[in-house]
């Protein structure tokens, strides 16, 4: 990584990353100071931000970060958990069957309104021929930051930043973003001694932890399954560095986390719409998201071929809860109503191995420290683990949102979806 000329810098309470000519930032609390920052959480927060780019030297056919390679574990370094917080559905849920007094919840706030973010920009469109590089960060932030607000959240950090250019500014044909969602734990990372966190979660559910993305079942927690999965991958790492990594409510369904808020102090502030809210409703009701969190409480919101086109299109995204949705909101068309006799009822429970202790053949994906509280918490909702049935129904998801021969429309496109429309008027 010498090429890239990396150093940490700061002027008051905004931290600079330095990568080659141009700098990136963050926006620290009061009092932090990067420079007492350890090296190795620095080393740690940069393998986030630079996940393969080829810096960083593989473990087969996977890059690591250099404590892996040199088989280093450090011990648990803080008491309290740091929370990727999006406001959203699924993050408020995790927010609210987590500890208050142990959690702070960390806001990632995109900006790029920064002299350095504009210069940083320019370049990009100079290198990378990116013409599309410009966004609205005030839109895309502005209902979370509305709501979030109203909501008055306990412990809530909000940190304006940029280090989503990074991956533009490194790399051809990528738009702004992290590799993945666990690029935004690179902030937690640096932040993590000043707020004396050890545990590191995100808002992510069952769908997309062990259904990929919601069609298939994949143990991410078997030890001795067919290659290592990303999960345990990734607490090795954050162990390697005296961390722990996990999800909360990953064993959870979005019907779940749904029903949690809707029972909690967050049911008008929660909100998991992306597009712009001008009222004071902390939805659209004229996206995916809300065609699923309507239909799931037995409500249709007006179809929109802008986003409804994918529920013509094979694999279903989001197969389970948007079948789940379709029922209970009485919506089907012809590549739906294949679905509409499947028994999804068990999207009601949790998946209980996900909340076990580890053993022989499964990693723990949640803490010993705070399994029993988020047991307990599950139970206060009215939330009970699956049965047996329920587990077989979840596993064999796949028979029916995975198997090609329920693809009878071979949708690709929206275009296709308004061809097909059409034919039928």
């Amino acid at each position: 990584m010498e090429e890239l000329h990396i150093k940490w810098s700061q002027e008051n309470n905004l931290v600079y990353l330095h990568i080659k000519e141009e700098k990136f930032y963050f926006e620290a609390p009061n009092g932090y100071n990067i420079h007492e920052v350890d090296e190795d959480i620095k080393e740690l927060a940069l393998f986030h931000l630079l996940w393969y780019m080829g810096f960083f030297e593989k473990e087969g056919s996977y890059e690591q970060p250099s404590y892996i390679h040199k088989n280093i574990t450090k011990p648990i370094s803080g008491k309290n958990i740091g929370l990727s917080f999006s406001n959203g559905c699924d993050s408020a849920a995790t927010l609210l069957c987590l500890p208050p007094e142990k959690t702070i919840p960390i806001y990632c706030c995109r900006d790029f309104s920064k002299d350095s973010s504009i210069k940083t920009i320019n370049k990009i469109k100079q290198l990378r021929d990116n013409k599309n590089i410009v966004i609205q960060a005030q839109n895309y932030n502005y209902n979370a930051l509305k709501f979030m607000k109203k909501a008055n959240i306990h412990n809530l950090q909000i940190i304006n930043n940029d280090f989503e250019l990074i991956r533009p500014y490194m790399m051809d044909n990528v738009s702004y973003g992290f590799k993945t969602g666990i690029g935004y734990g690179a902030i937690l990372i640096l932040l993590s001694k000043f707020f004396d966190i050890g545990y590191i979660t995100f808002g992510a559910i069952s769908e997309s932890v062990f259904l990929g993305t919601g069609h298939r079942f994949i143990d991410v927690i078997d030890k001795h399954r067919s290659g290592e999965s990303l999960i345990i991958r990734w607490k090795r790492i954050y162990k390697a560095y005296g961390f722990d990594f996990f999800y909360a409510l990953g064993g959870c369904s979005e019907i779940i986390t749904s029903n949690i808020i809707k029972n909690s102090i967050f049911k008008n502030t929660a909100c998991s719409c992306n597009i712009k809210i001008l009222s004071d409703k902390n939805y659209c009701g004229d996206c995916m998201k809300c065609f699923r969190n309507f239909g799931m409480n037995g409500q249709m919101i007006p179809y929109n071929n802008n986003w409804g086109w994918v529920l013509y299109k094979f694999p279903l995204k989001m197969a389970t809860s948007t079948i789940y949705a379709c029922q209970k909101g009485t919506y089907t068309n012809e590549f739906i109503e294949q679905y509409m006799h499947l028994d999804m009822s068990y999207l009601e429970r949790y998946y209980g191995p996900y909340l076990e202790k580890e053993d022989d053949n499964i990693i723990a994906l949640v803490p010993d420290d705070f399994r029993d509280y988020i047991k307990n918490k599950l139970k206060e909702y009215g939330i009970e683990p699956m049965n047996e049935n329920d587990i077989k129904n979840l596993k064999n998801c796949g028979d029916y949102y995975d198997n090609d021969k329920y693809n009878n429309l071979n949708i690709k496109t929206i275009g296709d979806v308004k061809l097909l429309l059409s034919n039928n008027k």
